[in-house]
């Protein structure tokens, strides 16, 4: 749900900072993507009914955390999205030490130390 929810917002920040607000999805991906968020809201919405119908309510959905977590991965989505078209830019101008500098940091802060250690990823 959040990584849904965090795609969307990366969307809006990428097309707010450098589209100046234009959308940047073809028409019909953006209401194939408009429709599953639908899904998942109406989903979210009928397990709240259920969990405070069933006198549950501290099992429903919380607002304010999930907005906070999809802000937080929008963020990290956007910066990384960003990234991959820069990188794919410079790769075009023939600049392959470049492009890979800018992804570098997203493919290193996924590894343990233990893969570094034996030179695997």
């Amino acid at each position: 749900m959040t990584e849904l929810l965090s795609l969307q917002a990366a969307g809006e920040l990428i097309r707010n900072k450098y589209f100046e607000g234009e959308c940047i999805l073809l028409k019909d991906v953006l209401e194939e993507f408009e429709q599953q968020i639908k899904m998942v809201q109406n989903m979210m919405e009928a397990y709240d009914r259920v969990a405070i119908g069933a006198g549950q309510p501290e099992r429903a959905t919380n607002s304010e955390r999930v907005g906070k977590i999809v802000t937080e991965q929008a963020s990290a989505r956007a910066e990384y999205i960003v990234a991959l078209a820069k990188s794919k830019m410079l790769d075009d101008f023939d600049e392959p030490e470049a492009a890979d500098a800018i992804l570098k940091p997203y493919f290193l802060e996924g590894l343990t130390d233990s893969d570094v250690s034996e030179g695997t990823s």
